[in-house]
């Protein structure tokens, strides 16, 4: 009967175990198992933008993220690349403000135009010159989000005589030949050969 006893309590004492070694692997597998990594901020920028020598450029970032900006921990830097292989060159920053750093290149030329709490933080540069072009880079945290947010826009400063061209093939890219099922095709069809006979003069000119 106490051989019972002991063998009972031995076999308590095994299974308790046996459940507390289950415990430690559950636990551990658990606490072992990687947490997936959070999606990446987006930042929304155009990659290209042509403007007209002269005039204002406004280079627009935005960006999303799962959290609202507290803007004692939020930080932006916009840098300026002359060209992809170039180093960076930063002219303006947000650390709880905005801080224009006031490049020779760019003076008093720079004007923060977005508002960080609607996710916007583009910037406008008054009377563009051709030594403008190049490379703007928006560099975006915002914690409690783990991921910098990066936007490039590849800017390019077109003269007067450049702008009007490239509207002109615009226009007669934009002119399309009408669906020839109509009642009035021939006059309709005479009217657009017209005017991409005349577009077309116009820009060999």
């Amino acid at each position: 009967m106490l051989l019972r006893v002991q063998k009972g309590s031995h076999d308590w004492k095994r299974m308790g175990v046996g459940a507390g070694k289950m415990w430690l692997e559950l636990l551990f597998g658990v606490l072992g198992k990687k947490v997936p990594p959070g999606r990446n901020m987006e930042v929304t920028v155009p990659t290209t933008l042509n403007v007209l020598n002269g005039s204002d450029a406004r280079l627009a970032c935005t960006f999303n993220s799962c959290y609202t900006v507290n803007h004692k921990q939020f930080s932006l830097n916009w840098t300026y690349q002359e060209c992809s292989n170039c180093s960076e060159e930063m002219f303006l920053q947000f650390r709880m403000k905005i801080i224009n750093l006031k490049l020779e290149r760019f003076r008093d030329r720079v004007e923060f135009s977005g508002n960080p709490g609607k996710y916007d933080v583009s910037v406008t540069l008054k009377n563009v010159r051709i030594e403008d072009e190049g490379l703007y880079n928006c560099y975006i945290m915002n914690p409690p989000d783990r991921h910098r947010g990066h936007g490039r826009i590849h800017l390019q400063v077109l003269m007067e005589g450049e702008g009007q061209a490239e509207g002109s093939r615009a226009a007669v890219a934009a002119v399309q030949t009408p669906d020839c099922s109509w009642p009035v095709t021939l006059h309709n069809c005479s009217l657009v050969a017209l005017a991409q006979g005349s577009l077309g003069e116009a820009v060999s000119s």
